[in-house]
């Protein structure tokens, strides 16, 4: 499990974070190699437009996806044109914007999701938050996360 502190970052923070990770191999286990080439790539998606990151290992082809708020094709597409296959998905706060795209994106790759166990409360309300944003609700329930 990733340690706790790693979720009190800030965003960028929390990117750089992952990257480092990747590349020394901690938390991740097998993820990472010693000679590793980084790809970060960062971009809006859907439904308001928070940042989602794919941050990936060109020499593995293994990657984590940061909050993948919506639009999995395109998250998935990201990820085919680095040739990189999602291990991880880290969610940095249980906000809609931020969740919304992770049980699609774990069902289409078989990553885990992980989020700060504080934030499960929250992550566990998303059709109230949509409903608080008059956003959709996601079409299926959210899958319970992985690792905390």
């Amino acid at each position: 499990a990733l340690p706790i502190s790693l979720f009190r970052f800030q965003v960028p923070c929390l990117i750089v974070a992952a990257a480092q990770l990747v590349s020394v191999g901690q938390h991740l286990g097998p993820l990472a190699t010693s000679a590793m080439a980084p790809i970060i790539e960062v971009f809006p998606v859907p439904p308001l437009q928070c940042n989602c990151s794919v941050v990936g290992d060109s020499e593995s082809g293994e990657a984590v996806v940061v909050d993948p708020g919506g639009n999995v094709d395109f998250i998935v597409e990201k990820l085919q044109s680095h040739g990189l296959t999602c291990k991880r998905i880290l969610i940095t706060h249980g906000h809609l914007d931020h969740i919304i795209g992770a049980t699609e994106l774990k069902k289409r790759t078989g990553a885990e999701i992980i989020i700060n166990q504080n934030d499960l409360g929250l992550y566990e309300k998303v059709n109230e938050q949509c409903r608080d944003f008059r956003i959709p609700p996601p079409v299926t329930p959210l899958a319970p996360p992985d690792a905390f």
